[in-house]
């Protein structure tokens, strides 16, 4: 009985021993948690607008992004590749990066 005892002790210290090393970070996972949304139709229109100027004709999926602006996933351009396309809140592009997945 006492061996039993001591082993959950010593699996107690384990459980304290990881929830000490990983805690941290799920605090920073959670302090860096985005809360984006899909894109309202309006301002799809305007990432399409933008997207078009620059010779892409297709997106997949266009979000919003509080305080960061707008992410287009899988953008189709004119040079036959696939990008994910960053705009900040004013629709200017700030990245475009190829979707190499």
């Amino acid at each position: 009985m006492f061996e039993k005892i001591k082993v959950m002790k010593n699996i107690s210290k384990f459980t304290v021993g990881l929830v000490l090393i990983f805690a941290p970070f799920l605090v920073l996972e959670s302090a860096y948690a985005v809360d984006d949304r899909d894109a309202t139709p309006e301002e799809r229109a305007k990432v399409m607008e933008v997207l078009q100027q620059d010779g892409c004709t297709d997106v997949d999926d266009i979000d919003y992004i509080p305080s960061l602006g707008f992410e287009a996933e899988d953008v189709q351009c004119n040079d036959g590749k696939e990008y994910d396309v960053y705009l900040d809140e004013d629709f200017n592009i700030t990245s475009k990066r190829e979707d190499l997945d």
